[in-house]
């Protein structure tokens, strides 16, 4: 992704559209982020300060936690970033205490957004996909996928979900 130049910022949202190769913003070694990320930004200056607001998606490629499929769905995500002009601080005591040591920081006349992009679309990567919600798995006594065909194996009576919920609902009804 291109630096933003921020000599021409002012206080009025400047647009800011980019869409490329994942690559480009260092997902190339993670897995799924095969197709190209969009980003649909706007950043203005507050003093010595920018604001960058926006959107940011891309499809990706999953392998289903329930049935080990291999799916492709879009995710998209929020982008909210401050940058502070200057040199990021030494240490935490060198900070006025307004959350500089945890500030993005940048030195004009650039900033770059690359960094704050891949780490938004990380975090909006599910951490456990499913195909759909009605996917049923793999049989755990023979493997087969069960969205493709019955493989005679009786299916537990209740997902652990529901014998957690009931476990849980016992102890409170014991201690309430």
């Amino acid at each position: 992704m291109e630096r933003v130049d921020v000599r021409g910022l002012g206080t009025d949202p400047v647009s800011i559209r980019w869409t490329g190769p994942a690559d480009l913003l260092g997902l190339g070694e993670e897995p799924g982020f095969a197709f190209p990320v969009t980003v649909d930004v706007r950043a203005r200056r507050l003093g010595t300060r920018v604001l960058v607001e926006g959107r940011t998606g891309a499809r990706v490629r999953l392998i289903c936690s329930r049935c080990l499929e291999e799916f492709e769905e879009t995710i998209d995500s929020e982008v909210a970033v401050e940058f502070r002009e200057g040199p990021p601080p030494a240490s935490v005591e060198d900070t006025d205490g307004e959350g500089d040591a945890e500030a993005n920081w940048f030195e004009p006349p650039f900033l770059d957004l690359a960094d704050d992009i891949r780490q938004v679309l990380l975090v909006a990567s599910p951490s456990y996909p499913v195909c759909r919600e009605s996917c049923r798995g793999l049989c755990p006594v023979c493997g087969a996928n069960r969205n493709e065909a019955a493989c005679g194996h009786p299916v537990a009576p209740e997902a652990p979900r529901t014998v957690l919920g009931a476990l849980m609902n016992k102890e409170q009804m014991r201690h309430g």
